[in-house]
Order: C-alpha cells, then sequence, then structure tokens
C-alpha cells in the first residue's frame, strides 16, 4: 500500500454532488469503528482507509467519506506520512465519531444478568520457542524479537514495556504482535492460546499497534462468553467481542461521558459499561 505515496488519488471532488441522505455510510462507520478513540492514526490504518475510499466510489461520495477522502489526498500530494498527518487524521476520526453518536440511537436495553454469571480472568502471552526479526514501520530498518522471553528490542519496548512480569500482555508491542501472529498461523500455537488471543494478534499487526501499555487488560466471561476489556488514565476503553460470525469486533466506550463509540454497543454492553465506570470510580477515588 505505500504506492499510494506516490500515485495520490486523481479524482477530484469538485462538481460532485454529495448524496443528501442522513445516514452514514455504514462499511466507512465499520472501518472507522475499529480504530477510533485510539488517538492518532497508524500508517496501517491511514493506508488501510486510503485502500478503501480508493476502491469504494460510493463510499468516498458519501459521508463521512468526503471529509476523509479530502484529508487523504492532501496527505498524498506531499509524498510522505509524517506523525502530523496521522494526527491531524486522529482528530477528523474523532470529530466524525462525535458526530455519529449523535445521530445514532441508544443501544437497546438489557436485562440485568447475575454477579455469579460473570468471571474475571487475565489474558497472558504465551512462551513460543521463536526469534525473528520484524520490520520497523515506515524504515527499512528492523528490530529482533524473542517470543521465548518476550521482549523486543525496538525503543519503545525498552521505554514503555520491559518492566512488566513475563506473560503480561502489555509486554507485546506491535512488533511482538506481528512475531505472534506469523507464528500463530504457522501452527506454532500452544494449547493454552485461546482463540481471543490469536485473533487480538492478528488484529494488533493489520492495524500495526501494540497493546495499551498505560491500560489494564482484562476477560470478562459473561455466560462464558469472553470479552477483553481495557481500561487506565485514559478516556476511552477498548472492547473485543466475537461476532456471530466468531469475528472478532473493536468497539470503545467514552468512560467520562458513559457513551459507546459511534453509538454502537456489544452485546452484554450493560455489565461492561458498569464494570468501566467502577473502575473509574475507583481511579477517580485513588487520585
Amino acid at each position: 500500500m505505500e504506492e499510494f505515496l506516490k500515485s495520490p488519488f486523481g479524482e477530484d471532488l469538485s462538481g460532485w454532488a454529495l448524496p443528501s441522505g442522513e445516514e452514514p455510510h455504514g462499511d466507512t462507520i465499520g472501518l472507522l469503528r475499529g480504530f477510533a478513540g485510539s488517538g492518532n492514526a497508524t500508517r496501517q490504518e491511514v493506508f488501510h482507509l486510503a485502500e478503501f475510499l480508493n476502491d469504494n466510489r460510493e463510499a468516498r461520495h458519501a459521508w463521512p467519506g468526503e471529509p476523509l477522502f479530502a484529508n487523504l489526498c492532501e496527505i498524498f500530494r506531499s509524498g510522505e506520512l509524517a506523525e502530523p498527518e496521522q494526527a491531524r487524521l486522529g482528530r477528523i476520526v474523532a470529530e466524525i465519531e462525535r458526530q455519529s453518536f449523535r445521530a445514532a440511537a441508544p443501544p437497546p436495553t438489557e436485562a440485568e444478568i447475575p454477579e455469579a454469571a460473570v468471571r474475571i480472568e487475565d489474558l497472558k502471552l504465551p512462551r513460543i520457542d521463536l526469534i525473528q526479526q520484524v520490520a520497523a514501520e515506515g524504515s527499512r530498518g528492523s528490530y529482533d524479537v524473542d517470543l521465548a522471553r518476550q521482549i523486543c528490542s525496538c525503543p519503545g519496548w525498552f521505554g514503555n514495556r520491559r518492566g512488566f512480569k513475563d506473560y503480561d500482555l502489555r509486554l507485546c508491542c506491535v512488533h511482538i504482535a506481528t512475531a505472534f501472529t506469523e507464528a500463530f498461523a504457522r501452527g506454532m500455537a500452544e494449547e493454552s492460546s485461546s482463540r481471543l488471543l490469536i485473533e487480538l494478534m492478528r488484529e494488533r499487526t493489520r492495524r500495526g499497534r501494540g497493546i495499551d501499555p498505560k491500560s489494564e487488560w482484562k476477560v470478562l466471561k459473561i455466560r462464558m462468553r469472553p470479552h477483553l476489556v481495557s481500561y487506565g488514565s485514559g478516556e476511552w476503553s477498548s472492547v473485543y467481542v466475537f461476532n456471530r460470525q466468531m469475528e472478532l469486533d473493536r468497539y470503545a466506550y467514552h468512560r467520562t461521558e458513559s457513551r459507546w463509540s459511534f453509538g454502537r454497543a456489544p452485546i452484554n454492553h450493560r455489565v461492561l459499561s458498569e464494570f468501566l465506570a467502577k473502575k473509574r470510580q475507583k481511579n477517580v477515588a485513588l487520585t
């Protein structure tokens, strides 16, 4: 997808009448839900969005494709993708999210679930006897990853992760996630490696993100259905849930505003929001 930097979008929106419907474009919103609330967009997220809009004429002529398309045109005309551009795109996605939330219907009410039907567990990294090099983002360099010791030679790992204990999910930078994804694809998963962990590593690799080291991560098993939840000092929490097709969907919950990103809530959202509210109250009390 790097070829987009050398070949900017050729279509000009001037003279086009964008659809006047009130409903946002569903596929575009579904894509943005995958990284809304994460801050700056990563290179992989920018390229994935660019590829989607470049291949989908309907999406780029419907809201919110228009503001995204215009911004991406500016980025790719410059011939480079730097952090300021990624930050600007992140701010645009944040504004699209807020507008979408205002237009969305509230999530359906859910029956109360007994406390005994909810279990809280940790999701741990496995040890795999594999050492490999993983390419650095946006450069020709690479980093050494050791999955047995769960370490990476990148500066971010040494700066933000080396203090965590063995098996802690927060040890996982994007390079470790990539190495795990490749190892799982080669059938090297341990028996203890859950479907949730395998799909999470794939999702993180695709988005070019590691596990947020500033958040706690817990698995809430609600009537044996796993939900991976993050919470920390930031306003947003990530929630990962398997859909009916057994694909891992990401949701985001704004803890200070008590709302789900884009107005889209997962199954068992009542239990999840109550859990996150309690964690927020505990953090406020500690400060």
